[in-house]
């Protein structure tokens, strides 16, 4: 903030009792929205009368709770496996050569008019490192 130019339209003073109404409020929204995705509206005020998500009998509960953890462990398995291809598709990129992992460019190869320019870069740079060579050998 220190480099910062504010504008005092951008600006919005909260007196101490809003800032903490305003963080009440949140604190509130954020756990009821992590109970399974509803949030605290739906309910309103109510306090005495059973939510849906509350669970009638234990079995209601253990049931839920295997739900949850077989979808954890489907999600952990998906998560794995593309973990795994990540892994196979780098060691698939690594060049030997350079010891490096360079991808897979330039395997494809090139279209005509791309190969003539790369070949004549190519003939250019050798025959400046040939001229460089015979100068060296000279002096």
């Amino acid at each position: 903030m220190k480099h910062s130019i504010v504008k005092w339209w951008n600006v919005h003073y909260m007196t101490p009792e809003e800032l903490a109404a305003e963080e009440a409020k949140e604190t509130v929204s954020a756990s009821s929205s992590q109970t399974m995705g509803v949030s605290a509206p739906l309910y309103g005020d109510v306090q005495d009368a059973q939510s849906p998500l509350q669970p009638d009998t234990p079995d209601a509960a253990q049931e839920i709770l295997a739900r949850l953890n077989r979808e954890a462990a489907e999600d952990e398995a998906r998560k794995q496996q593309e973990i795994e291809q990540a892994r196979l598709a780098a060691e698939a990129n690594f060049n030997e050569a350079t010891g490096a992992y360079s991808g897979a460019y330039g395997a494809d190869g090139a279209d005509g008019v791309h190969k003539e320019q790369i070949d004549a870069i190519l003939a250019e740079k050798d025959d400046a490192l040939r001229d460089l060579i015979q100068r060296t050998g000279e002096e």
